[in-house]
C-alpha cells in the first residue's frame, strides 16, 4: 500500500494503532517503509509507554517524528488515568530531542480531571522544541461520564494567563 501511495504522490506516512508500538517488527516495517522511493517522513503515534526503550533504533530506521498522547505531567493523575505504564517511560521527549524526532504531544483536557494543567502544557512547549495539541474529548465508552474542555475554553485560560498569548 505504501509503495503504490508513494508513486501517487504521498510522502508521509504516519503509523498509528491501537499502540503500534506493541506491534512485533514494528521497528523493520518503519526501516522498511523509510527505504521506500518518494516516502520522505514517518511519524508515529504512541502512548508513550514503550517509546524510550526504542527510540534509537527507531531513528536508525528512518523515523522522523512521535505524537505522543499525554494527559497529565503529574505522576499520580498519569496512573490513574493510563492504568498503566509510569510517566517518566513517557517523558523520552528529551531523548526524542537530542536524536533529531520531532515531538508533538497531544492533550485531552477534562474539567475536573487536569483542566488545571493547561498552564504546564503550554510551559513545556515554551521549555522545549515540541508542539503541542488540545485535542477534545471523545464522548465514547467511559468517557461518556465526563466533560471535555472546548477549545475556546482552553483559549481562555492561555489569554488569561499570557500577556503575549499569540506567541505561545
Amino acid at each position: 500500500i505504501v509503495k503504490e501511495s508513494a508513486k501517487l504522490g504521498i510522502k508521509k506516512i504516519r503509523i498509528t494503532g491501537g499502540e503500534p508500538l506493541v506491534r512485533a517488527g514494528i521497528v523493520n516495517l518503519i526501516g522498511r517503509i523509510n527505504n521506500i522511493p518518494g516516502i520522505e517522513e514517518i511519524y508515529l503515534t504512541t502512548n508513550g509507554i514503550l517509546l524510550a526503550d526504542k527510540l534509537e533504533e527507531l531513528k536508525l530506521n528512518g523515523l522522523k517524528g512521535v505524537n505522543i498522547s499525554l494527559d497529565s505531567l503529574k505522576e499520580e493523575r498519569f496512573s490513574k488515568l493510563t492504568r498503566l505504564g509510569k510517566l517518566e517511560n513517557v517523558l523520552a521527549i528529551d531523548k526524542a530531542i537530542e536524536l533529531g524526532i520531532k515531538v508533538k504531544l497531544n492533550t485531552v483536557i477534562v474539567n475536573d480531571v487536569n483542566k488545571d494543567e493547561i498552564i504546564d502544557f503550554v510551559n513545556l512547549t515554551k521549555e522545549k522544541p515540541i508542539d503541542i495539541r488540545f485535542i477534545e474529548l471523545m464522548p465514547i465508552g467511559i468517557a461518556i461520564n465526563y466533560k471535555g474542555v472546548t477549545n475556546e475554553e482552553v483559549l481562555k485560560v492561555i489569554e488569561d494567563n499570557y500577556t503575549d498569548y499569540e506567541k505561545v
